[in-house]
């Protein structure tokens, strides 16, 4: 039999007769309040306890905390229009700058290319530099003949293409985790594909860094054909 309450004339209490906000939390029995009795909608996010911030980059993880999409890929640059170039020595020719990709931040680049015809039947080649820790270190210097992010070839036709480079984290004995592939369509409807082997191309020796990453520079040399860069993306991915 539930319980009846009495005031002091001896008058039977009712739910009526309650003043409202004078029942506290500890007259409630635990687990008294149940999901019968909360409304719809009625739980928002600041009634949560989850640790870490809600927010439209984030979701609620089964272990009760917000966290950010893993795997998620931020396109931290490029360009849109295109650069050109018709250097017989290396030069910068695209730079990405205001990045700060950390260490175990894998990033991808894709770069368009293009040769002018000239008649010379030199290559043309795309190589990659990184801006880290305020010092510029050249991976794969642009040098003719070599494996770069994209060459063309030394035939006397225009020519066209896309290169792939995938850098994975790098950390003390992990330096040289980059690897790529690309491929270059002439006017006769040939094409050339090849791996790119971006560390030691055009001589350079050096590995990727592993201080943060500020800036990543697209070198070119022509050797008298036109060489140009079109639509190049630099591409990172986070974990979490």
């Amino acid at each position: 039999m539930p319980w009846q309450v009495y005031n002091s004339a001896g008058q039977l209490l009712q739910a009526t007769d309650l003043v409202d906000g004078t029942v506290t939390a500890s007259k409630l029995d635990t687990n008294a309040v149940t999901n019968a009795k909360v409304a719809d909608d009625a739980i928002g996010v600041a009634e949560l306890s989850a640790t870490g911030t809600a927010s439209n980059s984030t979701f609620l993880r089964g272990d009760n905390a917000w966290v950010a999409v893993g795997g998620a890929t931020t396109r931290e640059g490029g360009n849109t229009t295109e650069a050109t170039t018709s250097s017989t020595t290396a030069m910068n020719l695209v730079t990405v700058a205001s990045l700060s990709i950390t260490q175990y931040q894998p990033m991808q680049l894709f770069v368009s290319g293009r040769k002018d015809d000239a008649g010379t039947g030199n290559h043309i080649n795309i190589g990659i530099a990184v801006i880290s820790g305020g010092s510029t270190t050249v991976i794969g210097e642009a040098s003719i003949g070599s494996n770069n992010i994209w060459t063309s070839t030394n035939t006397d036709t225009s020519m066209n293409g896309v290169g792939i480079c995938f850098v994975g984290g790098r950390a003390s004995g992990y330096q040289r985790s980059a690897t790529g592939t690309t491929t270059t369509w002439d006017t006769a409807g040939s094409t050339r594909r090849h791996t790119v082997h971006i560390e030691n191309a055009g001589g350079s020796t050096n590995t990727w860094p592993v201080a943060t990453y500020t800036s990543v520079i697209l070198r070119a040399i022509s050797n008298s054909p036109l060489a140009g860069v079109a639509g190049y993306s630099l591409i990172s991915f986070t974990s979490g």
